[in-house]
């Protein structure tokens, strides 16, 4: 293996195929897949799937090439430092962010005050994998993200599995920027559907796409971007029902919201509506009595759940109907509630029913499987006595 075989890896990632690869790297085709081929061989992995319209990473190449970019960022620094003027070593320091001016600024500012004499800086803006992976990997000495209470428990897990550590900064509230002039300029507030009508952009999370990862600070909002974007035939959304024991595929979503307690952020919406222009409730339009049999018959405990509650996770089921509804009418869709975890009911009270996280991934598998195989539910009698 050699730095020349991880730049060439590098650049087809990033070159999307092998010919445009070349081109850019100014090296012949033929000795370009050569020398892939043989650091394939030598690492025993395929790093690359191979079609007629390019290349795709594979998911043991994802691993390699993020070792692969470290190893060839460490080469490039050290020959920066001592290839050039030995005696002008400067200590690094490295930011990296989702996309927030705030950062932008402060690392502006900073690099003022301790100047460039002391310190070679760097500021990465990209997606939110992306900079909990470049802590991870050190290319940064701190990632700015950001964190609610919809995306917190998956964004914690991330950092927990890179082992790092989140320090909350400060807690800000959403606020929307209008020039004098918008026709919303003189509201004292406004709402998402007043938005709407407006152009918009919105940062794409590359192949890490999940929407617990998306930098909006509305659930819904990313679902709807992550449907235009992905196309899909059918959307289940997964959410955790901690002192629940089994899967539980949600039959309706409810036009309410009724929160007991604040969330993180400090939202309570008492008594409101969810869509205002939306009917009081939509059922689900995926066949989940069939889901719910295609697990039991494996032995994974599964039942039907008439209520997702009044808060998050119904806000996002009923939410994401009514973008089905409204916006995409060929696509089916619901939402499915997991227990807690094994691992988290370890260091809850010993009675909190829990699952193994292999055992929730399978029953997911066969849900999806059943709901693609099945257009209409099957009839058979799931309801409740109270």
């Amino acid at each position: 293996m050699t730095l020349v075989q991880l730049r060439y890896a590098i650049e087809i990632a990033e070159a999307g195929s092998i010919s445009a690869a070349a081109a850019r790297l100014f090296v012949a085709q033929p000795s370009l897949s050569k020398a892939i081929s043989e650091l394939e061989h030598e690492m025993g992995i395929q790093i690359f799937e191979r079609s007629r319209r390019g290349v795709e990473v594979t998911e043991e190449g994802t691993r390699f090439l993020s070792y692969a970019r470290q190893v060839v960022e460490q080469a490039e620094l050290l020959e920066s430092h001592y290839l050039g003027d030995a005696s002008g070593v400067r200590r690094v320091f490295g930011v990296s962010a989702q996309h927030y001016a705030f950062v932008v600024n402060a690392f502006a500012e900073l690099v003022r005050e301790y100047g460039q004499d002391r310190y070679e800086f760097s500021l990465r803006e990209g997606t939110t994998f992306g900079t909990i992976e470049d802590v991870r990997l050190q290319r940064s000495e701190l990632g700015v993200l950001f964190r609610n209470s919809f995306n917190r428990e998956v964004i914690t897990n991330a950092l927990r599995d890179a082992d790092l550590r989140f320090c909350p900064l400060f807690e800000a509230k959403e606020h929307v920027f209008l020039a004098k002039g918008h026709p919303l300029a003189g509201r004292t507030s406004v709402k998402l559907e007043d938005l709407a009508p407006y152009p918009r952009l919105s940062y794409d999370q590359g192949m890490k796409n999940s929407f617990f990862f998306s930098e909006e600070p509305y659930p819904t909002e990313a679902v709807d971007k992550a449907i235009d974007e992905v196309q899909p035939d059918l959307v289940l959304c997964v959410g955790q029902a901690g002192g629940r024991a089994k899967i539980t595929p949600e039959f309706v979503g409810i036009n309410y919201a009724d929160a007991r307690i604040p969330d993180n952020d400090g939202n309570q919406p008492v008594a409101e509506r969810i869509a205002a222009d939306g009917p009081d409730a939509y059922f689900a339009t995926l066949p989940v009595k069939a889901m719910v049999q295609a697990m039991t018959e494996a032995g994974i405990p599964a039942e039907v759940s008439y209520t997702a509650g009044t808060y998050v996770c119904n806000d996002v089921m009923y939410s994401l109907l009514h973008t089905l509804a409204t916006k995409h009418p060929g696509v089916r869709g619901g939402f499915l509630h997991v227990p807690y975890a094994t691992e988290q009911a370890c260091h809850l009270p010993s009675a909190t029913p829990s699952m193994s996280l292999d055992m929730m991934a399978r029953g997911i598998e066969l849900g999806l499987a059943a709901a693609v195989e099945h257009d209409e539910d099957v009839k058979t009698a799931t309801g409740t006595t109270h």
